[in-house]
This record gives structure tokens, sequence and C-alpha cells, in this order.
């Protein structure tokens, strides 16, 4: 300007200080991106000129979101050179920043100072520390989690992938911490504004699992809507701790929540549990420890149980879900019945031996013949981790697809399931110690199975015989004391005992057909008043013009068994 300059106003968007009348101020910057900066001078004339209204752009290389103490560089580093990092589809841009977990322990970070790229990636190391300054950092063979912090935006994003590339034959190609000192990697990181995952919870008892590294693990602050609106009953973990009530509080003897562990839920009432934060590597490992425990399901698809448990078939004496089913050894072969193991689900697991277990990269799933609940018995279902009971059914000639089977000890219903097929190992009957709210089958009691047939509409007791040529199956027709047991039993009175009751709906008349003389026949109107009792010879016609329009319920009895039935009169 003309005449001699007499003060200087700078203006520094987003520096300290914000204005300043020296000629040459020193500010600071905290974050790194592009700012404002304008300039007034006043000439000794009083007249005002605009001298200066630009941009300048300033680096600052150390991470200021993700706070990082710093490490001993005298112990195991590991580096992680990046190739690439995008966010939302979005390249990472200077300023933003990425920082390293092992678990909750921030173990490195780092600022970008420019967008990543293959031709750049041995300039920007991300260097993760196997101690920090307030003590331990890493662990080896812990998985690694990694964020990123988006500058502009004031978002962390904790939903990522990571892609290794090995061009040298020497890089570390798992996500999870090494062993030894000097390792690294070559990498590029995909991240997403964060991911959630739903879990479905049903009254009663179920496994529970997430694949999600929630950032606040806290057990209390993951469940505070369960327990606000007292759906949950409890939680469990393998070690028997637990959350619940006691009294008026909610007392976390559990701690943290753990991805690589499942979960005991005991719900009042159905709910949904909802988790946030970033996606564990599904092939992270698992370490089994010879005897029970429960597992989480880390894979975001599901998987055949047979082949997801690959890894550990070796020492596995069986693996369990929520609804008692089991994958399960039976003579020389593996038998699934639980289908495919799912996100979502727990699962309890019995080691014979200690072992690691890591999820398959394949996808191969198993495809359940029927999806269907028992409707005529409807159990409720039962406690998976007390010991269940596995009865598998011959069903014969006389149980069909879709027929209904139950157990029970005395009147109380232990378990139902539906006819899948003819084969034995494919019909398989869980039977529970504990069912929902009270105590299941009592150890040494009588197993009653009884069926209903779909077609015929009626209820039958089945006369069975246990077949031994599986080995390690049980031959007693009681309830055992150990959990994991099974037997196999063969329905032996389709031919020696049977009974036809036709048309349905009738009128005036009713016949009754039965392979038994001398059977003894009840039946009850629907206020349950018993209206006729009489013994059968064979094939029999009973006239029914007197009775009422109605249901009626039909009662044949004989040495060989009891078969139960629903008519209707319309007229």
């Amino acid at each position: 300007s003309s005449g001699n300059p007499t003060s200087w106003e700078w203006t520094f968007e987003g520096g300290t200080p914000s204005t300043s009348s020296s000629p040459n101020p020193e500010v600071t910057y905290e974050n790194a991106g592009s700012y404002d900066v304008s300039l007034t001078v006043t000439n000794n004339n009083g007249m005002d000129t605009k001298a200066v209204e630009d941009y300048i752009t300033v680096n600052v290389l150390e991470p200021v979101y993700f706070d990082f103490e710093g490490g001993n560089p005298a112990d195991p580093v590991y580096t992680i050179y990046l190739s690439g990092g995008v966010l939302q589809g979005e390249d990472l841009q200077p300023g933003d920043e990425i920082a390293i977990f092992d678990g909750e322990t921030m173990v490195g970070a780092m600022m970008l100072d420019g967008v990543l790229t293959p031709e750049t990636q041995f300039d920007h190391a991300l260097i993760a520390f196997s101690t920090v300054t307030s003590g331990n950092g890493y662990t080896p063979g812990n998985p690694m989690t990694l964020k990123c912090y988006d500058a502009s935006e004031e978002i962390e994003s904790t939903g990522f992938e990571i892609e290794f590339y090995d061009p040298y034959g020497d890089a570390w190609t798992e996500s999870y911490f090494p062993e030894g000192d000097g390792a690294y990697s070559i990498a590029g990181l995909t991240f997403t504004a964060g991911a959630t995952q739903q879990m479905s919870l049903g009254a009663g008892y179920q496994f529970v699992s997430s694949y999600m590294i929630p950032p606040d693990p806290d057990m209390m602050t993951l469940c505070e809507d369960l327990m606000y609106d007292e759906t949950l009953d409890f939680i469990r973990n393998s070690e028997g701790s637990m959350l619940q009530k006691i009294g008026p509080n909610w007392v976390n003897n559990i701690g943290d929540w753990n991805t690589l562990e499942g979960y005991l839920f005991k719900m009042n009432t159905d709910d949904m549990l909802e988790m946030g934060g970033s996606i564990m590597d599904p092939q992270t490992p698992m370490t089994l420890e010879a005897g029970y425990q429960f597992i989480s399901y880390l894979p975001e698809t599901p998987i055949d149980a047979l082949v997801a448990m690959e890894t550990v078939l070796e020492n596995l004496d069986f693996v369990r879900n929520s609804t008692g089913n089991m994958l399960q050894k039976i003579g020389p072969n593996w038998v699934n019945n639980i289908g495919n193991m799912n996100p979502g689900e727990g699962y309890l697991v019995r080691m014979n031996a200690d072992d690691e277990l890591i999820y398959p990269e394949a996808t191969k799933s198993y495809q359940p013949a029927s999806n269907a609940q028992p409707q005529y018995f409807e159990f409720n279902g039962g406690n998976p981790a007390d010991p269940v009971y596995t009865i598998f059914i011959e069903a014969g000639n006389l149980l069909q697809a879709g027929d209904e089977v139950a157990a029970f000890d005395g009147d109380k219903l232990v378990g139902s399931m539906i006819i899948e097929s003819s084969k034995a190992l494919e019909n398989d009957l869980p039977v529970f110690a504990t069912i929902n709210e009270k105590a299941g089958y009592t150890p040494g009691n009588e197993l009653i199975l009884k069926a209903y047939d779909k077609d015929k509409q009626e209820e039958i007791v089945l006369n069975y015989t246990m077949v031994n040529e599986y080995q390690g199956s049980r031959p007693g027709n009681t309830y055992p004391e150990k959990d994991g047991k099974f037997g196999v039993v063969q329905i032996t009175n389709e031919e020696t005992f049977a009974m036809d009751i036709f048309p349905n709906p009738f009128s005036e008349e009713i016949s009754v057909a039965t392979t038994h003389s001398g059977a003894s026949l009840q039946v009850f109107n629907s206020t349950g008043k018993l209206i006729l009792e009489k013994v059968l010879e064979n094939d029999q016609t009973i006239e029914t013009g007197s009775w009422e329009s109605g249901i009626y319920l039909l009662c044949l009895t004989s040495k060989d068994g009891e078969i139960t039935t629903k008519k209707v009169i319309k007229r």
C-alpha cells in the first residue's frame, strides 16, 4: 500500500491466536488441513488496504484424536506399510488418523500427510509396539483391530477390512500380531463408517455370540436396554460368572464382552440385542481348552457346522446349539444335527483335549430338510448348557415325514421334534435336564415317547426298543446321568397295535378298525365328559346319531399301547 504501514491485523482460521497485530505472528495449528488467512494493513494516511486473502496448508504429523502415549522401540515392534486406505469408498486424506489396537489397548497411531498409494507405501508406516509407555502393548497371537478418524467430518470409524500383500515373500499376512521382532506387513485398508449386528433373543435360554468388537465392551453398557426393559434375566459365561439383578441392583461379575466367547442368555421375554463397533476377522484363532466352554461364531455368513469345526475334529467331543441339536461322532462318522452355524448364535463345545479353532474362509452351508417346529407337542425349550440327551428315532412304517415325536418324564414334556426322514440319524430328539422355568428329566426315570400322526390327527404312545448298532449308544430306556449321551430307538408298535377311525368328519356312525381284539375304547366330548366306554372286537361300527355336533376325543388302549385321536361330528 502507499505510505508507511502503521499496523498489521492478521486473521487465522483454526489457529491460535485468531488475530495478531504483529508483522511476524507465530501461530500454532494442531490439525492438518487448509485454512483461511487474511491480512489487513493500515498505512500512515489512515487508509485501510486488504493486502492478503489466501490459503495456507499446515501439515501436522502427530496424531491428535488417537493420542498415542508412545512405546519402547527397544522391545519388539511390528510395522504395517500402508499401500492404500479408503473410507466409505473415498481415499483417506491428509490429517486423517489411523490407530492399531490389541483389544482396548492402543499400541500405535499415525496421521496421514498424503493420500495412501502403492507408490508411497514405504513413506506411510503404522508402527505397533509390544511395550507402550504405561505397560504391555500388543501380545503375539492376539487379533489386531484398526480404527480411523476422519478429520474433516470429525467421525471415528471402527469397521475395517485389511488386505495383505507379500511381493517379497517375507511379509506377515495374518490379522493377528506376530511373534518376534522386526516383522512387517504391506496392506491396504478399507474402512466403513461403522458396523452393527442385531441378535434376536427369545424368551428362555439361548447361546449368544457376536462378530463385533464393541468400542465399549462393558457388559452393563452393552445390555443397558435389556436391563432397563427387564427383558433380561441373566447372562452367564464359560466360567460361570454372571450379569444378574440382585435386589434392586444389577451386578456384573463377567466384566467385559469378549468377542471370542459365547454367552448363555436367559430372557424373560423376547427382545433384540444390537452391537456396534468393528468386525473381527473371522479367521481369528480361538483357543479351546479340554472340557466345556461357550464359543463365538465369527463369520458373517452361515457355514455347515462340520466344515466350520474341521480344524478341531481330532480333539472335539461335541458341539451343541441353543435347541440342543449336536455335532457329534457316532461310530466312525460325524453326524451333524446342528446344520449351519449362524451369525449371532453361540455354541457349547466340549473338547477332549486343548486345540485351536480357526473358522474356514469357505462358505459351504448345510441345507436342512425342514425348519418347522412341532405344533401339537409344542415345546418351549430348555437350557442347552445343562445335560441334554439325544434320542435318534428309527421311524419304521408307523411314522412319516412331518409327524411329531415327543419325550416325556411322567407327564412332563422334556423335548419334541418333527420326523425328517426314514434315516434314524437324521431324526434327532434333544431332551433337556432343565426346561424353561423348572427341572426337566430326572436321571433314572423312564423315557416315554409319544407321536402325533399329522394325517390321522391322532396321538400315539410309542413302543420302542433300543438299537445298539452304533458305538457309544446307550442301551437303557431310562434317562442318563451324564451329559452328551445318545440312544437310538426303533419303533415297534406299528404292526402290533394300530387304529383307524373313519370317516372324519362323521355324522350318524363311525367305524373303528383296530389290529387287536379286546382293546378298550373311551370317547370324551368337548367338555371332557366320558360319553362312551366299551371293549372292541376288531372292526366295529358305533352309532353316533344321538351325539351333538362338535369335537370328540377317542382313546383306544390295549396291552401294546395307547392311541388318542380327535374326530368331529358335523351335521
